[in-house]
C-alpha cells in the first residue's frame, strides 16, 4: 500500500523587523521570486490586509507569496 503525498505548501516569507509591504516585495524579488503585486499580496493575505494602518507586519507574521491551492 502506497501512502498519499503530502499535501503542497504554500511559499511563504517572514517579514524583517520594521519591514513594510513594499520592503517585503523588493526582498522576495531579489531573492530570485517573481515580482508581485501588493494587491495580490493583500488578497492572499487577508489575516494581514484587513489590520489596521497602525499595526505593522512583524517578524512573526507569515506572508504567503502565493495564492491558496
Amino acid at each position: 500500500m502506497n501512502a498519499a503525498p503530502p499535501p503542497p505548501v504554500r511559499i511563504f516569507v517572514q517579514p524583517e523587523p520594521g519591514e513594510g509591504w513594499d520592503a517585503l516585495i523588493e526582498r522576495v524579488a531579489r531573492e530570485g521570486r517573481p515580482r508581485v503585486a501588493l494587491d495580490a499580496l493583500l488578497a492572499w493575505n487577508p489575516h494581514l490586509a484587513y489590520r489596521p494602518p497602525s499595526n505593522p507586519l512583524t517578524p512573526l507574521d507569515i506572508v504567503f507569496l502565493e495564492p491558496p491551492r
